[in-house]
């Protein structure tokens, strides 16, 4: 499954969001992304690595907070957020269908037409499918079968 976003048929735009991180900004389609919340206080978990913020409790279920930042670079600082976006897992195969992104700051909506959507050239992480750009704003599409990987082995 492509990460990129895709176009209904016959549809002219897709609904994305752009995530403002503290040195990035992601986007997402909008309908990879169950809920936009302000930032709450997770559980720790022992054990995990350092991008695993910890566990948030959501809707009667334990969903796992990532940091997008840190694990694209493991020695960056920890940062504080300001929101958190409840993602819909693409596989789901056991426990929460659900993960959450940390942002920097709440993020905002965008509609995008596929020229919209144009490939950066650049070297990216495991973690991004592809380096874009939102109008003159550099953006990443996160890679997210990786991501739901490395959250199904913190679960």
């Amino acid at each position: 499954m492509s990460a990129q976003p895709q176009q209904a048929p016959g549809s002219q735009e897709v609904t994305c969001v752009v995530v403002p991180l503290h040195n990035h900004t992601l986007l997402l389609p909008n309908i990879c992304v169950a809920e936009v919340l302000p930032w709450r206080r997770t559980k720790a978990l022992a054990g995990v690595p350092e991008w695993c913020v910890g566990v948030l409790g959501w809707r009667g279920e334990s969903v796992v907070v990532l940091d997008y930042e840190r694990l694209l670079d493991p020695s960056s600082a920890p940062q504080p957020h300001r929101a958190m976006l409840v993602m819909k897992k693409h596989h789901h195969r056991e426990g929460s269908g659900f993960y959450a992104l940390a942002a920097a700051a709440l993020p905002r909506m965008v509609s995008l037409s596929a020229e919209d959507v144009v490939s950066q050239p650049a070297q990216p992480h495991v973690a991004v499918s592809m380096m874009t750009s939102v109008g003159t704003e550099a953006a990443m599409i996160p890679n997210f079968l990786y991501l739901e990987e490395q959250v199904r082995q913190i679960i």
